[in-house]
């Protein structure tokens, strides 16, 4: 594509895009933006609830999308129906056409831009006083966080969140972050971003990462047998990390973290090892309309007794985790 070709692309698309979706797109409070296939457009604030913002035609619509496609040297048709793409601005899109929805519809996700302290979790009421200090107690003595929660809960601002309260806390610390979509930010002077591709599987990063003199490991969403590295990893003498994941509850975060191990693992038992690596479980549940995000469960991991979790919600107890 000559830039000449691009330039008119991507004129076009700003166009398309509308003044209402360009405007979220230049507001940092804006993470998500999406288009439903009634034409109503949703927007998603960092620590507010949604927002019905306005329409778009399916015209207008089905032409934003095409016009995406184009950008990525790509077209949408019946019978290829979805595309994804990274905008110029660094935007994540992902839009559908029939036969996939009756009406096309879009979902744009920013990468994040603010970062949000904890301070500010416990001023907007998102998490209370001891949540907060039981994550940086996990944060100061380099305990194993797991962030768990549904599509859109929050999961990845809180972990941008934590990953502040560990540049902060031990600025010394190499922090190693592994993804497959770049959203997590860290501003610690001595970190590294590793992103899995088509070819580079997100388990096979994480091997390569353990040679890389890591103190934190950091990951952002596990979704498969990469989670037998991680848990081989904090049991070795890689303690203070961070991965999320999606679940329903603290401890159906652990059970699918679990899961994940034994994909990568099959045939062995490695719950003891799970509950020794394991520290701090954090579940976000997904948003209901128009409410704002809000960390539920802060569960400690402290141990297995009879083959079951035992946890210990940290809004029931008024003691610091021993550690």
């Amino acid at each position: 594509m000559t830039m000449d070709r691009l330039n008119r692309l991507r004129r076009k698309l700003n166009t398309e895009l509308g003044i209402l979706i360009a405007t979220a797109l230049e507001d940092p409070k804006v993470s998500d933006i999406y288009l439903n296939d009634d034409g109503k457009i949703w927007i998603n604030r960092a620590g507010q609830a949604k927002e019905y913002a306005g329409d778009m035609e399916p015209d207008q619509a089905i032409s934003l999308i095409r016009t995406v496609a184009s950008l990525v040297h790509s077209t949408i048709t019946e019978d290829s129906p979805v595309v994804e793409a990274k905008l110029p601005g660094g935007e994540r899109f992902i839009g559908d056409i029939s036969p996939i929805s009756t009406a096309p519809t879009f979902c744009i996700r920013k990468p994040a831009r603010v970062v949000f302290s904890l301070e500010s979790y416990v001023d907007q009421s998102i998490m209370n006083e001891r949540q907060c200090a039981a994550i940086r107690s996990a944060v100061l003595s380099r305990y194993n966080i797991l962030v768990v929660g549904g599509t859109g809960s929050g999961k990845t601002t809180l972990t941008n969140a934590i990953l502040k309260e560990i540049a902060r806390a031990t600025p010394e610390d190499r922090i190693l972050i592994f993804e497959d979509t770049p959203e997590l930010q860290c501003s610690s002077p001595d970190r590294s971003f590793k992103l899995a591709t088509e070819t580079v599987s997100m388990r096979a990063l994480l091997r390569n990462g353990m040679r890389q003199m890591p103190d934190r490991i950091i990951v952002g969403e596990v979704r498969g047998a990469e989670a037998s590295v991680v848990l081989q990893a904090w049991n070795t003498g890689h303690e203070g990390g961070v991965l999320t994941l999606h679940a329903n509850s603290a401890r159906e975060g652990v059970h699918k973290f679990q899961e994940y191990v034994e994909e990568g693992l099959p045939g062995t038992d490695k719950r003891q090892a799970i509950a020794n690596a394991v520290d701090l479980v954090i579940y976000m549940p997904k948003r209901k309309e128009g409410s704002p995000p809000q960390v539920k469960e802060v569960c400690w991991l402290q141990k297995l007794r009879e083959g079951e979790y035992q946890f210990e919600t940290v809004q029931e107890v008024s003691h610091v985790h021993a550690i």
